[in-house]
């Protein structure tokens, strides 16, 4: 279109506008204009919160004529600063899904299996409880209330407190499972052994200068997803930009937005971080506040030089330190034993990073502070993975990060009221004889000495009947025949349980091999509380009630609880006698503010946590310092009989090292499963940022953009580096076949410079063969192509030490 006529039609259009305007209302108009007023009456906002993630973060919900119609973040919270990430969003399609089970069923064919049609019909709520309680009660009066086996996904802390730990103590089976250990218990593991909490750690990020994150990407799946995106925002948009620095074999969408991808060889972050701390120690550059110095200044540390740790005894015969530590511990020891021979060029062999770019990855580290060194799954889930999470962690004591602003913090937790139940827990002799039954996923045994829970020993346990034969399982919100590696374990596993209920908003693959379905409401139609993982400075407490009414015949998890209780009867009644949920939540939650406050602002909020209160009484280690050498596991071993000189008892959880060497963070060589001849590529799986755990896969929002770095969706890819596919003349978008020692899969190949040449990479959360009509048969599950093992001091199951290869079909 010519200027002139641009002009022409511009000036016609706002003719029009001006005569249409000036054109008096019509009778019709107002009347259309008056019945979209009254439409517009019923409406309302009501406070609930996310369960896509373990951010579980407030939310605020429109609702205009009893539909829910937009979300936004609760702007009350600390937290998240009342924005949401765009899995918050997915709470819509999720109440609204078109698939979700709408009443109880039960089975007709008694036949399961994956290829077996459940021939599910309805039955009423009246008939599923008491057919699932009364298995509950022949189980229990015969003696075998441990043979009941609890599977618990995605928590709130209502179910928490009510099923998982009340309900299963009373009842009487020492066995309720969480998925914990397919989380993230490793990353756990390594902070454990330096400074002796076992639970999410917190951070200053508003305030960090440096960040340095081992396999792990916060803007892509970590949690609490909202707080980080949010966070980083800030701290790349002020005048002292944060510098941000990604260690980790695949581009991933923090990667790609960071200042340095470092694509490290597979499974060697422990050596990479054992050979910054030589640099740090090398330089001087180490903090000698918090850690310490030498007594005589001219002493340093020299590479493969080894340092006495006393120098001669004092007039009273004491012997003299050659370095005093202040708030640490074991550092001269971790040094000649360890950091004097993990020199750059070392671990440049090892990582396949340069020398260079070691020793200037580790001067920035020590001298950019406060500076932060973040490690994550891909880190600590394989075999070696608590001594790469515990090297990775040590870094923050060596440049004195801890309990400091923009450095690790300790937040405290939510401070619920009494729990009102503990008062009344009636425990008979059958509770207390199931419950000293052995446990079936061996935690806090020799193989698993410092596990709170083994989730992927469920299907080993079974299959094999050891300890015993499980007889009924009672699962909500878990699919672990979908979620765990090695997937046909658990299909075979569960199809031998003669009695499974699931407890579930949607049909899933575990669903199919239910017995009875009991159908849940989503978190925007129930009543609930519940604390997000500590993250930052502020403990926030939530709560959900219901948006709308429940759309379908549904029972929340809590109220099931109760129900069964009753219906079970004796003890297990009287535990739970007079107890309703509302009534529950406003004994938990009353002490914090009113009830009226709790409705109108759907949020508690602590005041700050108070930086190097921690630091002050001291660490909840042995020594009460910060540990470069893990006294906390040198007596969990102990009590466990575990000896680390013995070779049987290392070879039980895949340790090569021998003496005082276990207890100090120190790289092993990975152990994978499958050889590198036969399979060359190293499977890494990863999550997408729209994965809400399995629980927005039937969301089309999030399934059309579920490859959010390549713009794609309803599908997976295998990626690989173009220099591999080259070798096996594989071209973008071949039809490939990824096969490993456990099976095989195919799909589609995608070619790309952000992955590194040993691995191929794929997305999890596609591969369903049981669910909704968005998520059945789109895309391939990588667990599918796992096998079972273990990073064994914790308990975490193994997710990336498979080994594949790949075809052109």
């Amino acid at each position: 279109m010519r200027r002139r006529t641009f002009l022409k039609a511009s000036a016609a259009a706002g003719a029009l506008a001006a005569v249409s305007s000036a054109m008096p209302i019509s009778l019709s108009n107002l009347e259309e204009s008056r019945v979209k007023a009254d439409a517009m009456k019923e409406e309302k906002w009501v406070n609930s919160f996310c369960t896509n993630c373990v951010g579980w973060c407030p939310l605020r919900v429109r609702v205009v004529n009893g539909k829910a119609v937009h979300v936004e973040g609760n702007p009350l919270s600390k937290t998240t600063g009342g924005k949401i990430c765009p899995k918050g969003h997915l709470g819509l399609q999720q109440m609204y899904d078109p698939d979700r089970i709408k009443g109880p069923m039960k089975r007709t064919n008694p036949k399961k299996g994956k290829n077996e049609d459940p021939q599910f019909v309805p039955i009423s709520w009246d008939e599923a409880l008491e057919t699932v309680a009364n298995k509950m009660k022949e189980l229990r009066n015969s003696g075998n209330a441990h043979k009941v086996v609890l599977n618990r996904g995605r928590y709130n802390t209502l179910d928490v407190h009510l099923l998982y730990e009340r309900f299963c103590k009373v009842y009487g089976t020492p066995n309720n499972i969480s998925h914990s250990s397919i989380c993230a218990e490793a990353t756990k593991q390594g902070r454990q052994m330096a400074d002796g909490v076992w639970d999410y750690v917190g951070i200053d990020l508003e305030r960090t200068n440096y960040l340095l994150c081992f396999g792990m990407s916060p803007l892509e799946a970590h949690r609490p997803y909202t707080r980080l995106l949010n966070a980083f925002g800030k701290v790349r948009d002020r005048a002292n930009r944060i510098k941000m620095v990604v260690v980790d074999p695949r581009m991933s969408v923090s990667a790609a937005k960071a200042d340095e991808w470092v694509a490290l060889n597979p499974g060697t972050d422990g050596a990479l971080a054992n050979a910054i701390a030589h640099v740090i120690l090398t330089e001087g550059l180490w903090d000698k506040n918090f850690v310490g110095d030498f007594v005589n200044p001219e002493d340093k540390f020299t590479t493969g030089k080894t340092i006495m740790e006393t120098s001669g005894t004092n007039e009273a015969g004491e012997p003299i330190p050659t370095f005093v530590e202040n708030e640490t511990h074991g550092l001269i020891k971790w040094w000649n034993m360890v950091l004097k021979d993990a020199t750059p060029e070392w671990a440049a062999d090892i990582t396949g990073i340069s020398a260079d770019r070691i020793i200037k990855i580790a001067k920035e580290f020590a001298t950019t502070k406060p500076a932060y060194a973040w490690s994550g799954r891909g880190t600590g889930m394989r075999p070696n993975g608590a001594y790469c999470t515990y090297s990775v962690y040590v870094l923050n004591g060596l440049v004195g990060s801890i309990d400091v602003p923009g450095g690790i913090i300790y937040p405290s937790g939510s401070t619920y009221a009494e729990d009102p139940i503990d008062h009344t827990v009636v425990m008979d002799d059958i509770a207390n004889k199931g419950l000293e039954q052995p446990r079936i996923d061996n935690r806090r045994s020799k193989q698993f000495p410092n596990a709170g829970v083994v989730t992927a020993q469920l299907g080993e346990a079974i299959l094999n009947e050891d300890p015993y034969n499980v007889e009924m399982i009672l699962a909500y919100f878990n699919n672990f025949t979908f979620s765990i590696p090695n997937t046909k374990v658990y299909e075979e596993a569960y199809a031998k349980v003669p009695f499974i209920v699931h407890i579930t908003p949607m049909m899933a693959e575990l669903t199919t091999y239910a017995d009875i379905i009991l159908p849940t409401p989503t978190s925007f139609e129930k009543w609930n509380y519940t604390h997000p993982v500590k993250s930052g400075l502020y403990a926030e407490t939530r709560i959900s009630t219901p948006v709308v009414q429940p759309l379908y015949d549904t029972m929340q998890t809590a109220d099931i609880t109760l129900e069964l209780a009753k219906r079970i009867g004796g003890s297990v009644a009287k535990t739970f006698e007079g107890v309703n949920v509302q009534e529950y939540i406003k004994a938990r939650l009353g002490e914090m503010q009113s009830w009226d406050e709790w409705m109108e602002k759907g949020i508690h909020v602590k005041d700050p946590y108070k930086i190097g209160s921690t630091r002050e009484i001291g660490f909840p280690t042995p020594t009460g310092k910060f540990e470069f050498f893990a006294n906390t596991t040198k007596l969990l071993f102990e009590e466990r009989g575990i000896s680390v000189t013995n070779d049987a008892d290392m070879a039980r959880i895949k340790v090569d090292a021998r003496g005082d060497l276990v207890y100090l963070p120190h790289w092993e060589k990975p152990k994978d499963l499958g050889t590198k001849e036969e399979y060359p590529l190293l499977l890494i799986s990863y999550k997408s940022a729209l994965a809400g755990e399995g629980r927005t896969a039937n969301n089309p929002w999030a399934q059309d953009r579920f490859l959010v770095q390549y713009g794609a969706g309803n599908t997976t890819f295998a990626e690989i580096n173009p220099d591999t596919a080259e070798k096996w003349g594989i071209n973008e978008g071949d039809l490939v076949k990824v096969s490993s020692l456990f099976g095989e899969v195919q799909c589609q190949a995608k070619l790309s410079e952000g992955i590194h040449p040993d691995i191929l990479a794929m997305v999890y959360g596609n591969g369903h063969w049981a669910y909704g009509r968005f998520a059945k048969d789109k895309g391939v599950n990588p667990n599918d192509l796992k096998g079972t093992d273990y990073e064994y001091i914790s308990g975490s199951s193994s997710y990336y030490n498979t080994r594949v290869k790949v075809t052109k079909v």
